[in-house]
C-alpha cells in the first residue's frame, strides 16, 4: 500500500499509473472540497485498486456542515459521514462485451475510460452528497414555523410566505364553521 506525499491533497491519478502500481493506492486527507461548504475540514481516506477491468474504490470521510431546518428555517450543524465502496467499470466508449460476459448492473454502474484519471476528491464529494439528509430537521424540539408577535384578528401572522396558502385555507375553514 502506498500513500501520497502530501496527505491533505486529493490529486487525480491516471488510471494507467494506478495499474502500474500493482497494489492499492491510499489518499489520507484533511482538506476542504471546493463544492462542499463545510464548517470543518473533510477528513478521511480513500483507497483505489486497479483490478484490470474495474477499479475498486473504498473510502471514509467526515465533516460538519450547516443546514437550514425545513420547518423552522433555523440553521443547525450536522455531522456528515460517508463510508462507501464501489467498483467502477473501466471501458472505452466503443467497448462492447458479449451478453454472456456482462456483469450484473448492480455490481458495475459507474464507468471510466481506461485512459482517464480517477479523482478521489470528486469521489469523496459524491459520497458525502449521497449522505445529505432529505428531510432537514434541527431536532426533536423544533419549534415549527416562526410566528410574528403581531396578530390580525387573533390569528398569528406567518413570517414564512410558503405557508400563506395554508393560512388562507385555515382562515376560510374557521370562517365557514362560524
Amino acid at each position: 500500500m502506498t500513500a501520497m506525499t502530501a496527505p491533505h491533497q486529493l490529486r487525480p491519478i491516471p488510471l494507467r499509473e494506478l495499474e502500474r502500481l500493482g497494489h492499492r493506492h491510499r489518499w489520507q486527507f484533511s482538506t476542504s472540497l471546493a463544492d462542499l461548504d463545510s464548517l470543518t475540514p473533510v477528513t478521511g481516506s480513500v483507497d483505489a485498486h486497479h483490478c484490470g477491468t474495474y477499479l475498486a474504490v473504498s473510502g471514509l470521510a467526515e465533516t460538519t456542515i450547516t443546514l437550514t431546518c425545513d420547518h423552522c428555517l433555523r440553521t443547525f450543524q450536522h455531522r456528515l459521514t460517508a463510508d462507501g465502496s464501489e467498483r467502477i467499470w473501466l471501458q472505452t466508449a466503443d467497448c462492447s462485451l458479449p451478453v454472456t460476459a456482462r456483469l450484473p448492473l448492480h455490481d458495475l454502474v459507474e464507468t471510466l475510460d481506461p485512459g482517464d484519471c480517477f479523482d478521489p476528491g470528486q469521489w469523496i464529494y459524491e459520497q458525502l452528497c449521497l449522505q445529505l439528509p432529505m428531510r432537514k430537521r434541527c431536532g426533536p424540539g423544533c419549534p415549527g414555523v416562526p410566528k410574528s408577535p403581531h396578530a390580525h384578528h387573533g390569528a398569528p401572522v406567518l413570517l414564512d410566505p410558503r405557508w400563506q396558502a395554508l393560512a388562507t385555507m385555515r382562515q376560510t375553514s374557521v370562517s365557514q364553521d362560524d
